[in-house]
């Protein structure tokens, strides 16, 4: 049973038009509907409680934050295959005694950070795997629960693709091997073998193949039993199917007493019934609402030409599968044979094909049985921005997805030429260019075209000097951080590197740590440059960005219901308004490597450095800019001045560095002080706080979101682990706009 019911011909989910929804978040779009989702988890829970047993959700079906914390809260555990699933339950509220890795690539970082979280066990499916785990588990002074998960080579009548318990396929170990594996687990002293593991595949209408896999675990575990070895449970994974169209998968009462019979008739002592449904407990929670662009008539057949596609829903196109497909509307329209198709550039972009339907163009579609593989498969593919997801309770309607917007497609990417780096040289103001910069502008202007743009900028230059000149600006704060803004667009104008540094005087200037420069390119998109108070350009501020934020509000300069886009030397940071002066900046995915900091050490995830006699240790990472982090025991006492300088100034850093000392508080919560670059110790560093934040989560110490406390004030960090991009949350303040008059 699910709630998504016709009402005088007007599709609902539970009690909300869809129809309303999309009137408020557009198409197309994900809806899913909570008690759905929540009566699912109780009838799989519930078929299995008369028995010990562990339900561990596979969050590779859908990882959506709101739904794995609904799970969550019911007392779900677990079942992820990267490091960015475990962020992501973390992030939900799971008890890492509830998660189980599987999966058969583990990373040497993946497997650290679930040492450090404290998860249940894992689920090895290699030798090489297992000598890995033990290696990393000695380092770190721990000892890892592991399950052998064997491949019992079973064919499921299912798709050869979702297919998992063949020799042929590449999980698990062969059962012939397994019980060599846990001789070599029993010799490890970093590893302890807690039970054994089997997954035969996805979307099995049977519960025959189920309970051959079972009965082939079982008598691996009496074999066991004789060798010394005694486990405590054993996970059959997932798999079971569902109905898409008319398909009659087995009862969940059935499934569950075959197994349960099985395991009480053959396994040589009491083990504990782990299991990782995914499909089962989400696939009928959701549907993906399109609409239909054009009607498209050719001499074969007729097409519904969709605006969502298989970036949107993937299944289709990948397993040919069958989704049930229906109007949000129901008409009295004579219905015609449809393809319904995408608007992506393959052939194999549909969503169905030979359908019987009542539409027109404008009309809205709903796909059934979505919330499994849906929008987690989803895609970016012809530049796409992937669906909104909406989530339904009772007359509730809330977005726990937005939209994914062009900024966002284009944020990670950096584009490198030559011509452009000419451009920005040629555009220097006063037109003062070493030799090196004039060489590059007549190779790729010209001779004449150089000349006469020299001749130009120094007229300009002559005139401006001239003038008795006024210099609009704005004092901003964020965070104990002071800036000065100049609009670009208000007849400001860039200062010199001389006249920052005059300016940024505390005594005889304005006062200020950076200098902000702003310049609209189109819509809510900006040009963003920010100059420490020595004059030399920095990568990124995300404290200067929510000021600039702030600014571009006052002045409403923006769309304050859409996000702010500033473009930096290197990269777009994203803004999101929260509400009265605060805001959410994205401040990218950080990058550990030496050669983005630069750093000239071999990469390791933390270093180690004599200064003035003394050994420090400290981790290193760009977040735009180049931080290294050292952790000390008391934030107070940290030698800001003296380690933070030399470390700042070590040759080991070409272009200088960023130091943050971190004091851990507790799990959600950090201090820190930062020596910045051509600043010295500052009251507030927004990037720095990143750079705290993602050492502290990826090193097992915190879990997102990390309070940074530092001298100004606090920030509010989220990271969700390797591949994710990290968000700053802060407010921010206008102090004065005033004029700098320069005398002739």
């Amino acid at each position: 049973m699910d709630y998504f019911l016709y009402k005088d011909d007007e599709l609902y989910v539970e009690e909300v038009a869809v129809s309303d929804i999309v009137k408020q978040y557009g198409t197309p779009c994900y809806i899913y509907s909570q008690h759905t989702l929540e009566r699912h988890w109780h009838a799989v829970s519930e078929v299995f409680a008369k028995e010990p047993h562990r339900i561990c959700y596979a969050v590779k079906a859908n990882g959506n934050l709101a739904l794995l914390k609904i799970l969550a809260d019911l007392g779900a555990g677990f079942d992820i295959v990267s490091g960015g699933e475990l962020a992501r339950v973390l992030m939900a509220g799971a008890d890492p005694k509830k998660v189980v890795f599987s999966g058969v690539g583990k990373t040497t970082a993946e497997i650290k950070q679930a040492l450090s979280a404290g998860i249940a066990v894992f689920n090895v499916e290699s030798i090489p795997e297992v000598q890995r785990i033990n290696d990393v588990a000695l380092l770190m002074g721990k000892i890892a629960s592991v399950a052998v998960r064997i491949n019992p080579d079973i064919k499921a009548d299912t798709h050869p693709y979702i297919s998992t318990g063949l020799a042929s396929n590449k999980f698990g170990i062969d059962k012939n091997e397994v019980i060599g594996v846990y001789k070599i687990i029993q010799q490890l002293p970093g590893l302890k073998a807690v039970g054994i593991a089997c997954h035969i595949g996805s979307q099995i209408l049977e519960v025959a193949p189920f309970i051959e896999a079972l009965n082939c675990v079982l008598q691996l575990v009496t074999l066991l039993k004789t060798q010394g070895i005694i486990l405590q449970h054993v996970d059959i994974g997932g798999g079971l199917g569902v109905c898409y169209d008319t398909e009659t998968p087995p009862s969940l009462r059935s499934y569950a007493d075959a197994l349960l019979d099985t395991l009480k008739q053959h396994a040589p002592y009491p083990l504990e019934l782990w299991l990782e449904p995914g499909r089962v407990i989400v696939a009928n929670t959701a549907i993906l609402v399109a609409k239909v662009e054009y009607l498209k008539e050719t001499a074969s057949k007729t097409f519904a030409i969709l605006d969502a596609g298989m970036t949107d829903l993937m299944r289709p196109a990948l397993y040919d599968a069958h989704h049930k497909i229906i109007p949000v509307k129901k008409t009295a329209n004579k219905e015609v044979l449809l393809d319904l198709v995408g608007p992506v550039c393959e052939s194999s972009d549909f969503l169905g094909k030979a359908r019987l339907l009542a539409v027109q163009a404008g009309d809205l579609i709903a796909v059934r049985t979505v919330g499994a593989y849906g929008f987690s498969m989803s895609s970016q593919y012809n530049a796409r921005g992937r669906a909104a997801e909406v989530l339904v309770h009772k007359d509730k309607m809330t977005l726990i997805r937005r939209r994914e917007t062009t900024a966002d497609l284009l944020a990670h990417e950096i584009i490198i030429s030559d011509r452009n780096v000419a451009k920005n040289l040629a555009l220097k103001v006063d037109g003062s260019h070493n030799a090196d910069e004039k060489a590059k502008l007549v190779e790729v202007f010209g001779c004449n075209f150089f000349q006469w743009l020299m001749s130009k900028l120094c007229r300009r230059k002559e005139t401006l000097e001239k003038k008795n000149e006024k210099k609009p600006f704005v004092k901003m704060q964020a965070l104990g951080n002071d800036f000065v803004l100049l609009d670009l667009d208000e007849n400001a104008r860039v200062w010199t590197k001389e006249e920052i540094k005059h300016y940024s005087n505390r005594y005889t200037g304005i006062g200020f740590d950076q200098l902000l420069t702003v310049k609209k390119q189109h819509d809510n998109q900006f040009d963003y440059h920010i100059y420490n108070a020595d004059g030399g350009e920095v990568e990124q501020c995300g404290n200067g960005a929510r000021a600039v934020a702030l600014y571009l509000c006052r002045k409403n300069k923006v769309d304050t219901t859409k996000d702010i886009h500033l473009q930096t030397c290197n990269r777009v940071m994203t803004i999101q308004l929260l509400g009265e002066d605060r805001f959410k900046v994205n401040m990218g995915s950080p990058d550990f490597s030496p050669q983005a900091l630069p750093l000239e050490m071999p990469e390791q995830s933390s270093y180690e450095i004599v200064l003035e006699g003394e050994i420090h240790r400290f981790a290193a990472l760009s977040m735009g800019n180049p931080h290294a982090v050292l952790q000390v025991p008391a934030v107070e006492d940290a030698p800001v001045a003296t380690v933070g300088k030399s470390l700042c100034l070590h040759s080991h850093f070409p272009r200088q560095t960023n130091v943050g000392f971190m004091q851990i508080i507790n799990e959600h919560q950090l201090a820190l002080r930062v020596y910045e670059r051509g600043v010295g110790e500052t009251l507030a560093c927004g990037s720095g706080a990143c750079a705290a934040a993602v050492i502290a989560i990826r090193d097992g110490y915190c879990r997102s979101p990390v309070r940074v406390q530092l001298p100004g004030g606090e920030l509010i960090i989220h990271w969700l682990g390797p591949n994710e991009t990290v968000w700053m949350e802060g407010d921010a303040h206008c102090v004065y706009e005033g004029l700098v008059c320069e005398e002739e």
